[in-house]
């Protein structure tokens, strides 16, 4: 093999690892990034089911849409008895045959549980409070009321 082969082929293989760490950094970044953002990246949801208890809170949902996005993770924070749930989903990053809008969130909770909102990036929905139990069903619970299907 020449002197010029070989650095052909080094820049070719440098060229492709570069591409893959990019590639890599940018899929890693969607998927996890949005954790540093706080609540400010959360979505909207449609919430099917909540259950509370003293240990723990069950929330099961789906992202929205007809064609529903993949749900990504959950933040969770809690002050003074009120439980602040956010979700994420994305459209782009569905790529494993688990991936689809529906989620199932098992919080273990370490004091007792006033009310539990689902926090997104400019609104808080009650979702349960201890008095009435499951907030009235509301249909989605998204950012913006274009998304809604009439």
């Amino acid at each position: 093999m020449t002197t010029l082969m070989k650095q052909v082929i080094k820049r070719a293989l440098i060229l492709s690892a570069v591409f893959i760490v990019f590639a890599a950094g940018i899929f890693l970044t969607a998927r996890h990034g949005w954790r540093l953002l706080g609540f400010a990246a959360c979505d909207g949801a449609v919430i099917e089911r909540i259950s509370v208890t003293e240990e723990c809170v069950e929330i099961e949902g789906r992202c929205p849409g007809l064609f529903p996005d993949s749900f990504v993770g959950y933040r969770t924070e809690m002050e003074n008895g009120t439980l602040y749930v956010g979700v994420k989903h994305n459209a782009f990053l569905g790529v494993l045959p688990q991936d689809s809008g529906i989620f199932r969130l098992r919080i273990s909770v370490k004091e007792p549980v006033r009310t539990v909102y689902l926090k997104t990036k400019r609104n808080e929905f009650l979702l349960w409070d201890n008095e009435n139990g499951p907030a009235a069903p509301q249909e989605d619970l998204l950012e913006d009321e274009s998304y809604e299907i009439p």
